[in-house]
């Protein structure tokens, strides 16, 4: 950070002295030609250079150096009948207005040193940034320029100064940039876009703002950003294209496929499964309102709603593997299933739903029956 003020004590009270003595030298030089108006021009002065070089201390004693001398020489050289009081007078005078210009003088350097200061850190913190960062006037022309800017152009900052953005970047003719800059321009409003470099392949985003000198503006780029998302849209149209495949196989093959999540609400169901229940069963419809009827083991024993093969994995997460069941439904119409069922997990790992097959063996054991009565009859 720059130092705008003079930190050591011995070098701002050397100053104080050397203004006062400068003062007392130029009053004595002036003399013959301002008069008497010589010793006060030359002491305010003395005090002024004493108080802003130097600080309030110094200053209090630059003035109390040159108030002693205003005395002295006033005394000095009146007549020795003539009356010093006016004179006096006016030394104290200059006394106070000395202070009140010492106090003055304090003031406006910590002003000036506060400003300076923010100005450091502020120059600071734009360098320090990765953003790219230009300030140009109405024309586009460049007023300020950081190191990362110069960098992005092939040249120092303060060889961007003056010059035309451009002409700083002539590979940027697009038409997005100095439109959305010169609405920035007009409409006196922020702006937020993107703009792809073709020279360079390069992505940038820029932040377009309004300021008294024309357009501030910040660019980093975001080509990493960029590609990424490419990549992850890319990946997601993949998986759509296998997943839209998968369901048109799903729902052409002969065995019914049910698939629901936690909440039991039917995600996919393919036809085969919809001729088996006997219901349209679109996504979102619920399955307990879809699965109607009866359901026994091969061996007779009726299960419980909730101990349905599908609605049991949902529930309990065990998958049930090749389950044979004798399903009627409400209309009398009866099947023999194989039903299989898995619970489905996230990318988390966590449980978000189920799948089951319902292999429909009914023919099959149709003919094994009819096969033991023929056996039986003969």
């Amino acid at each position: 950070m720059q130092r705008v003020l003079n930190d050591s004590r011995l070098g701002r009270f050397t100053v104080a002295i050397l203004a006062a003595g400068l003062a007392v030298v130029l009053q004595q030089v002036l003399v013959p030609v301002a008069g008497p108006a010589a010793l006060w021009l030359c002491f305010v002065g003395g005090v002024i250079i004493g108080a802003w070089y130097g600080g309030l201390k110094p200053g209090l004693i630059t003035t109390l150096v040159l108030t002693t001398s205003a005395i002295w020489l006033n005394e000095t050289d009146l007549p020795v009948s003539a009356d010093p009081s006016a004179e006096r007078w006016a030394s104290a005078l200059f006394l106070l207005l000395s202070i009140s210009v010492c106090i003055a003088m304090q003031r406006l350097r910590m002003e000036r040193y506060q400003s300076m200061n923010t100005r450091s850190q502020l120059l600071e913190a734009i360098e320090a940034t990765q953003d790219v960062v230009l300030s140009v006037d109405p024309e586009l022309r460049c007023v300020f320029a950081n190191t990362r800017a110069g960098q992005l152009a092939k040249k120092t900052a303060a060889q961007l100064l003056g010059r035309s953005l451009r002409t700083i970047f002539p590979e940027t003719p697009g038409t997005v940039i100095y439109r959305e800059l010169n609405r920035v321009l007009l409409e006196r409003t922020t702006a937020r876009f993107q703009d792809r470099v073709e020279a360079t392949k390069r992505w940038y985003e820029f932040e377009a703002a309004p300021a008294s000198i024309g357009i501030n503006l910040f660019v980093r780029d975001i080509t990493e950003r960029k590609n990424a998302d490419l990549q992850r849209v890319t990946k997601a149209k993949a998986r759509e294209a296998v997943y839209a495949q998968l369901n048109k196989v799903v729902r052409e093959v002969p065995v019914g496929v049910i698939v629901v999540t936690l909440d039991l609400r039917v995600e996919l169901a393919n036809t085969a499964a919809c001729e088996i229940f006997g219901t349209f069963m679109e996504p979102g419809a619920h399955l307990v309102a879809r699965q109607t009827g009866t359901m026994r083991t091969s061996d007779g024993v009726a299960l419980e709603p909730d101990r349905w093969p599908l609605r049991c994995t949902v529930l309990s997460g065990d998958p049930i593997v090749n389950l044979e069941v004798e399903y009627e439904r409400a209309d009398g119409v009866r099947f023999t299933l194989i039903v299989n069922s898995l619970s489905l997990t996230g990318t988390a790992g966590t449980l978000r739903g189920a799948v089951a097959t319902y292999s429909n063996i009914t023919a099959i054991r149709d003919l094994q029956r009819a096969l033991r009565a023929s056996d039986t009859a003969s």
